[in-house]
């Protein structure tokens, strides 16, 4: 073997257009393996080619998610990437006439969940936030009109059960549903060991592989959007739960979260084998509170899930472990599944997923697939194609800016619904001019009330953008269909995270009030009262919060239901009844909470004037 050379033995000098010599400095280095060379030591020159990269490391223009997502793309030639709006589609989705598409995606860093099941027999598509956050709601728009637009079978989209992710897709199917693009959308919680958060539900886990595996199979036969949705659906209620196991100081911790939270069951253990018979317990025994309850010679799937810090050698002794003692129990496994399907920050560990099975499941399961990250009986794993036509394919890899332009907002430039008076549109210009004031006022109050210290700065860049957007003069402020709706993107892009969900929802929700009238009809008072109750009851559906849970819904709740009569006087009596939820909840109030009763007051104060 040659001795190693440092950038101080080496020249690089001139050559033709293409090539780079390397020159030796060092004519002491001598190669022991060159005993039949006539002069016993190393070649004075070394040539090799260069090529321009393709990219450079540089990431001044480039986000880290669109850096992997090209990565994604470069490693299976069926995909395409929606650059700006960090998604990846299948290439083929345009000529999916007769199939129900499937959406899915979330937070970037739970790799290869969602980017690595993407492809023929599995996702159609899936959109990406940053590490640990979910997609900007808009993001997630853009993707269902390039599935969804002018196609009839329609969309389903299906995401872990998180309250980000509810929050945005839930919003985005609903602001699509509104341009006649079909969709349904599925969360899906197969936790069984974690405490089920009020009206949350379950937590999301590894199951989610199971349930886009059947649903992409079952487009693939060109099953219908609702039969789809349907046994989905039923599976994630009853047939399909996963236990988490992290290892934590030596000790295995069974039933914690993605980031080592533990869960409402969550048991510690010494041993691999005592963490394992917890796990399977959780999972299959009819005593667990959240089992599934596999009966004696009932067929089932596992998938035996590395987070991805444990090694290949310690996960195999992991793997016949588990499979020792699932085998030993009287049930019938049919297919098992062992590799990294989702990733996650704990220090160690991995996950058990277990999916009853009937005969059409398992041929759903076998369906042949074109994606990375799954593999069995014979389905092929999408690779890098031939070095020939390498080069040429990274020219395919994204979806134009012209394509993309194609997609806007139909009702974007559309005043829909009842138009402002002239003096309507002073009082809310006025109106938005003081909230705009108050919150730049009360921010750091807003931070001290927040646990993360972060709300009113969060809320006070909102109202930044909106001041702008009014400088600029391109909010609108003809319709209130047209305000609410602007305020709903403004908060998605300008607030992010969940915050920015949140105010999106109650504005988009709002603005549906205002859609059944005609722009040649007056403004009646009522609609502000339906697009009150309808901003709470979009609120509650998409976050499952509900009034007491001590939210910005404790306020909206108190005040719609008093706001029932649009006379001066009873919107007195519900700004009134919104403060004093605020005033008798529990100290420190909630920022949400405290803020909107702030707002509705200004508003009030406008009205009376």
């Amino acid at each position: 073997m040659m001795h190693p050379q440092t950038n101080k033995h080496l020249k690089v000098t001139a050559g033709s257009s293409n090539v780079v010599r390397i020159s030796n400095i060092s004519d002491q280095y001598e190669s022991p393996d060159a005993t039949e060379s006539t002069s016993g030591k190393l070649p004075k020159q070394v040539y090799f080619y260069k090529r321009v990269p393709l990219f450079t490391d540089v990431s001044e223009e480039t986000s880290v998610v669109e850096q992997y997502l090209e990565s994604v793309a470069l490693q299976n030639r069926g995909l395409v990437v929606v650059k700006e709006f960090n998604i990846v589609l299948r290439k083929d989705h345009e000529v999916m006439t007769e199939k129900v598409k499937i959406l899915t995606g979330g937070a970037t860093g739970l790799e290869p969940l969602h980017s690595g099941l993407v492809g023929h027999g599995m996702s159609t598509g899936a959109v990406f936030g940053d590490v640990t956050s979910s997609p900007p709601y808009m993001n997630i728009v853009v993707a269902l009109r390039l599935l969804g637009r002018d196609h009839t079978r329609g969309v389903l989209v299906i995401v872990t059960n998180n309250l980000a992710d509810r929050l945005n897709f839930g919003l985005a199917c609903q602001k699509v549903a509104q341009e006649g693009i079909h969709c349904l959308c599925l969360t899906v919680g197969d936790d069984c060991a974690g405490l089920e958060n009020g009206h949350a539900g379950k937590r999301g886990f590894c199951g989610i592989a199971f349930l886009l595996k059947i649903a992409g199979a079952m487009a693939e036969e060109e099953k219908s959007l609702y039969e789809i949705y349907w046994l989905v659906n039923s599976l994630n209620g009853g047939s399909l739960r996963t236990v988490n196991i992290a290892l934590d100081s030596g000790v295995l911790n069974v039933g914690t979260g993605l980031g080592g939270e533990p869960g409402s069951y969550s048991v510690k253990a010494n041993s691999l084998t005592e963490a394992t018979k917890e796990a399977l317990m959780l999972l299959l025994s009819p005593d667990a509170p959240a089992s599934i309850f596999v009966e004696k010679e009932e067929s089932i799937a596992i998938i035996i899930n590395n987070f991805g810090k444990l090694s290949d050698f310690h996960f195999s002794l992991i793997v016949r472990t588990i499979l020792n003692i699932i085998y030993s129990v009287s049930v019938n496994v049919v297919r098992v599944y062992i590799g990294r399907f989702l990733s996650a920050p704990v220090t160690q560990g991995f996950s058990i997923s277990v999916l009853k099975l009937d005969e059409k499941l398992l041929k759903w399961l076998d369906f042949p697939v074109g994606v990375t990250s799954w593999s069995n009986r014979g389905n092929t794993v999408a690779g890098i194609s031939p070095a020939q036509d390498w080069f040429s394919y990274y020219n395919s890899l994204y979806i134009t800016n012209a394509t993309i332009t194609t997609l806007e907002d139909p009702y974007k430039d559309k005043n829909l619904g009842s138009k402002f008076t002239p003096y309507q549109v002073a009082v809310v210009v006025k109106a938005i001019l003081n909230i705009i004031d108050c919150v730049i006022n009360v921010e750091d109050h807003l931070n001290e009330l927040d646990s993360d210290h972060d709300y009113g700065t969060t809320l006070k860049n909102f109202i930044l953008n909106i001041k702008s957007e009014m400088e600029m003069r391109v909010l609108n402020i003809v319709t209130p269909y047209g305000l609410l709706n602007d305020l709903a993107e403004i908060a998605a892009v300008s607030m992010g995270g969940i915050s920015g969900a949140v105010f999106s929802v109650i504005f988009a929700s709002a603005a549906q009030a205002f859609l059944s009238s005609s722009t040649q009809t007056p403004l009646e008072c009522e609609k502000w009262i339906s697009a009150c109750r309808m901003a709470k009851e979009g609120l509650m559906s998409y976050t499952h919060v509900r009034p007491g849970d001590k939210t910005i819904l404790d306020t909206l709740h108190n005040f719609v239901e008093v706001f029932t009569d649009p006379t001066l006087e009873c919107l007195t009596e519900a700004v009134n009844a919104a403060r004093d939820g605020v005033d008798k909840s529990s100290q420190p109030p909630d920022p949400g909470a405290w803020i909107l009763a702030e707002v509705l007051q200004l508003i009030l104060i406008q009205v009376e004037v």
